[in-house]
């Protein structure tokens, strides 16, 4: 059976958000009160802060959903500073709440995208940021935050545990979101293991390999990169932050 794929249907993809939250959720619950005002690996957030954005990201998407559903105009979010006093008025909740809530908001999205009718996806909506954007990527990107956002909570969770077909997925459209960004160094980004390479820039003038987790990690920064290879030897070359 072929690997999952972020171009599946969005349906298709439902029992890995399934699975990725139920991930979130055995760690969360882990968690004492005084961990969750701990620092994340994002600078500024909580552990706190970090469960606010991915139950509050949750919400924005059902919004999105009932917009291509109901053809009414409905943003994800107001504006940015909207998004922001939201995480940050969730972020003072205690843990129990936030825990609590992670499970309703998940629930309720998950509900969504299940009852959401066959000819209403594909319908452009208004993303902040991104107005013309897909709703189709309602569930890959709530996918790519609770995988990206369940590492940033420092928890235990760490990019080798990422599920290899999310590893496969989620390389290459990485690759491919920094290779028009100037100020990507030319290299090239070999597999171990596999006839996989990625090239940035016409002439690449270091080599850098390892194991995909932890070369898609170094490109989010989401690792320091230990354990890659550069060729010819040296430092690994530095990145632009990816988001």
């Amino acid at each position: 059976m072929p690997a999952p794929s972020f171009a599946d249907s969005p349906t298709s993809l439902l029992p890995r958000v399934t699975e990725a939250a139920g991930r979130v959720l055995a760690t969360i619950e882990r968690l004492g009160e005084d961990e969750v005002r701990g620092p994340s690996r994002l600078p500024g957030w909580s552990r706190a802060h970090v469960l606010a954005h991915l139950n509050r990201g949750a919400d924005s998407r059902v919004r999105l959903l009932e917009s291509a559903r109901t053809g009414r105009v409905i943003r994800q979010y107001p504006d940015e500073a909207y998004r922001e006093r939201e995480i940050e008025q969730w972020a003072r909740r205690s843990l129990a709440e936030l825990v609590a809530d992670f499970r309703v908001a998940d629930e309720r999205l998950r509900a969504a995208i299940a009852d959401h009718p066959a000819d209403r996806w594909g319908r452009n909506v208004r993303w902040l940021g991104a107005e013309g954007r897909s709703v189709d990527d309602v569930v890959p990107s709530r996918l790519r935050e609770l995988e990206v956002h369940h590492v940033d909570l420092d928890a235990g969770y760490g990019p080798r545990d990422w599920p290899d077909w999310f590893v496969q997925a989620e390389l290459p459209d990485v690759v491919a979101s920094l290779r028009d960004r100037p100020e990507v160094p030319d290299l090239r980004l070999v597999v171990s293991g596999e006839d996989t390479a990625y090239q940035f820039g016409a002439r690449p003038t270091r080599t850098v390999g390892g194991e995909s987790s932890v070369l898609l990690a170094w490109l989010m920064g989401r690792g320091d990169g230990e354990g890659l290879t550069v060729e010819p030897a040296g430092p690994l070359p530095h990145l632009p932050d990816w988001k």
